[in-house]
Parts: structure tokens; sequence; C-alpha cells
């Protein structure tokens, strides 16, 4: 099991006592259906709720996706729209690696992380701040992805607008593959049949954290 996701899973348990004062809100149908169906773990976040707990930054540290902390710092760039940030529910997901055609009998498949982050963005802000910047954006499909690294997108953390509301994450082959289901030319997380279900679940009862794991090779 991914570390970050183990010690999500004590902070999920601990974090019950808070039920009846941070009760996660509840993650739109749409948010799952940008997700890939073969994705190995899942996991959400209601950041909204988690930023007033006293154990934010320790969460932040250890559990939350690097990324994550890469966008909002980004967001924070001088240039960039100051309404823009993160201040929803956050899911996160496990995805088969582009070199990964099929499972190692080890156990050691390549794995990325794909993160879907709602908010309030102003993809315009961005496409200004970075043509003042001179930085190259990678147009796939008419849609723009901006680099948060500044290079070239090429093995590096890519953000993608879906919308003024929705933000997606990740290396540029998953991101191209989440426009490929956003455009139904592929199934989608809810058409898994055993990971949809355990979503469901803990996107009902989840706290501050709702996990869901699978391991495909033995469904």
């Amino acid at each position: 099991m991914n570390p970050k996701l183990m010690y999500m899973a004590v902070i999920v348990l601990a974090s019950f006592a808070w039920a009846s004062v941070a009760r996660a809100g509840s993650l739109p149908t749409e948010v799952i259906g940008i997700f890939p169906p073969d994705v190995a773990e899942f996991a959400i976040a209601d950041l909204q709720q988690a930023r007033s707990l006293a154990w934010f930054p320790q969460l932040q540290k250890k559990v939350l996706p690097d990324q994550l902390r890469q966008f909002e710092l980004f967001l924070a760039s001088p240039g960039m729209d100051r309404d823009s940030r993160v201040e929803q529910l956050a899911p996160w997901a496990l995805v088969p690696g582009s070199s990964a055609s099929q499972p190692s009998q080890g156990g050691t498949d390549s794995q990325e992380t794909v993160i879907v982050a709602l908010g309030q963005f102003s993809p315009d802000s961005t496409a200004a701040y970075f043509k003042a910047r001179k930085r190259t954006a990678v147009n796939v499909r008419d849609h723009f992805l901006y680099p948060l690294n500044g290079g070239s997108g090429v093995g590096g953390t890519l953000v993608w607008f879906l919308n003024s509301t929705v933000a997606v994450l990740g290396e540029r082959k998953q991101v191209e593959r989440l426009i490929s289901i956003n455009d139904n030319e592929g199934p989608n997380l809810l058409n898994n049949p055993s990971m949809a279900p355990l979503i469901s679940q803990a996107n009902t009862h989840s706290v501050i954290l709702g996990r869901a794991e699978l391991d495909s090779r033995e469904s």
C-alpha cells in the first residue's frame, strides 16, 4: 500500500470523533466520472474543513499529494487571479503509469497520481500569466495544459482547467487520457463495478478524508 494512504487510513479512523462538526461534503458524480476505470487507490480530502483543524499541516505534509501543494503555490503566484484557490473536495487516485501495460507479478507496478481539484479558478488569468512570461502551454485537442514546473510539460505535472471550478493535475499522458474520458471516448471510474460502490460508501460516510482501495488482481 502507498505509505501516504496507509497514514491516511489512520487519520480517517481518528477523525470520526469530528463527525458532527467536520463531515465532508458530497463528491459530484461528474467528478468521479473524470477518472479512468483502472484506478488502484482513490482518496478524497475536504480541504475546506481540514484547514480548520490543528493537525492540518501534518495532514498536508504526510498525506496530501505534493502536486496539490505545487498547484496552490502556483495559484498564489504574483500576477495570478487573487480569487483563484482550491477550496472544496480534492479527490486523487493512483493509476497505472504510461509505461505499465500489464501488472507485474512482483506487485511493483508503475503508478502515477492524478488529482481533480475543486475550487474557484480563472483559466483566462492563467493563460495571460503564461503569455506575459513567455511560457509555453501544451495544446491537446484545443485544450491548454499548463506546466507547473516551468518546463515544457515533459515529465512534470500539468494542470488542465476543465472549467472555472474544476482543475485536473497529472502527468501529460494521464491528463490526455482524462481529456479523452471527458470527451466520452472511453469508460470511466463509474464503470468499475468493484471500485465505484466503495467510493460511494466512502463518499457518504467520510469525515475529513474518504478512502477506497482495490487490488484489481484479486477481483
